[in-house]
C-alpha cells in the first residue's frame, strides 16, 4: 500500500512539474536568436529554463537574451545574462565583448575595460570588440587610446558608424575639428540615427 501511495505521489509530482515548468518548443531557440526583442526574450527564457536544454543552447539563449535586452536598452538585465553566458562558457569571446559595451554604457568602465581585453585575448582583431574598446576609452576621456582602437576597428570594417562617430568626437576633443567633423559626417551617412544613439550612451555631438 505504501509503495502504491509513493508511486502515486511521484506521478502527481511529475505532472505538476510538467504543468509548472516552462516548456521550450522546437522553434523557441530560433525565435530567441532571430526574433524581435519582445518575442525573443520570453522564447530565450523558455530555452534557458527548459529541463532538456543542452548546455550549448543554454549559453546561446543567455547571450541572445542579453542582445535583446541591449536592443531595449535594458543594460543591467543584459549584463546579468552576459554573466550567465560567461559562467557557463568562460571562453565565449562575444559575451565578454557584449558585456564590455553594456558596462561602458552604464559607466562601469574598469569592468568594461577588463571585458574588452579578455574578449580580444580570446578572439584577436574582432572589429566589434575594437569598437567597444574605443567606446570605453572615449568615456574615460583617454582620447589617444580611443582613436587607436577606433582606427583598428575601422581598418577591419570602415562602415562602423559608432567607431566613426566616436573617433570624430575624440579628434574634436583633441582640437582637430576638421578631421573630427569629417568622421562625424561619415558616421551620419552610414547611420542617420547614430548621433542620437550615442547621446543616449553619454557621448554627445562635439561642438
Amino acid at each position: 500500500m505504501r509503495s502504491i501511495v509513493l508511486s502515486a505521489f511521484v506521478a502527481l509530482s511529475m505532472i505538476a512539474d510538467a504543468i509548472l515548468s516552462p516548456h521550450a518548443t522546437a522553434d523557441d531557440l530560433d525565435t530567441c536568436i532571430e526574433g524581435p526583442p519582445d518575442q525573443a526574450i520570453p522564447a530565450c527564457t523558455r530555452v534557458v529554463q527548459g529541463r532538456a536544454t543542452s548546455m550549448k543552447d543554454r549559453v546561446v539563449a543567455h547571450y541572445s537574451r542579453a542582445l535583446a535586452y541591449r536592443k531595449k536598452e535594458e543594460n543591467v538585465r543584459a549584463i546579468q545574462d552576459y554573466d550567465q553566458a560567461i559562467k557557463l562558457d568562460p571562453k565565449y569571446a562575444n559575451a565578454y565583448a557584449g558585456r564590455c559595451y553594456a558596462r561602458a554604457i552604464i559607466d562601469q568602465l574598469e569592468g568594461a575595460l577588463a571585458d574588452c581585453q579578455e574578449s580580444l585575448r580570446l578572439l584577436p582583431g574582432a572589429d566589434y570588440t575594437l569598437d567597444s574598446f574605443g567606446f570605453v576609452y572615449l568615456k574615460m576621456n583617454r582620447l589617444d587610446d580611443a582613436i587607436r582602437e577606433y582606427d583598428a576597428a575601422l581598418k577591419a570594417n570602415p562602415k562602423i558608424a559608432a567607431s566613426l562617430f566616436g573617433r570624430g568626437t575624440a579628434k574634436i576633443r583633441k582640437g582637430d575639428s576638421a578631421a573630427g567633423n569629417a568622421d562625424i559626417v561619415a558616421a551620419i551617412t552610414v547611420n542617420p540615427g547614430i548621433a542620437e544613439r550615442m547621446a543616449r550612451y553619454g557621448i554627445k555631438m562635439a561642438q
